[in-house]
């Protein structure tokens, strides 16, 4: 119940807020297993800052998603049944 309540006073927050004109960047971790080299630009750039990583690291995609394959069917209602829809509200599914 913890985390729903802190992904619905974000999600509250965000949708309340207009964030355009704040330094506010939002990351998932699936964009940045995806392109790192992107992500880091983007990132870099958002702060100002020189982007020096010649080598960005790897995240494995595998990673990204490995609850899918290491859950039990069990652990994913139970999942799906606390955070099913702040979970569809920030673009997952279960």
């Amino acid at each position: 119940m913890f985390l729903k309540e802190i992904y619905k006073r974000w999600l509250d927050l965000k949708k309340n807020l207009d964030l355009r004109n704040h330094r506010y960047l939002e990351i998932k971790l699936e964009n940045l297993a995806k392109n790192p080299s992107k992500m880091l630009k983007d990132i870099t750039d958002f702060c100002e800052l020189e982007n020096v990583f010649l080598n960005p690291p790897r995240i494995s995609s595998e990673k990204v998603n490995y609850w899918e394959k290491s859950f039990s069917h069990k652990d994913k209602n139970l999942v799906k049944d606390i955070l099913g829809d702040t979970i569809e509200l920030m673009g997952y599914v279960i």
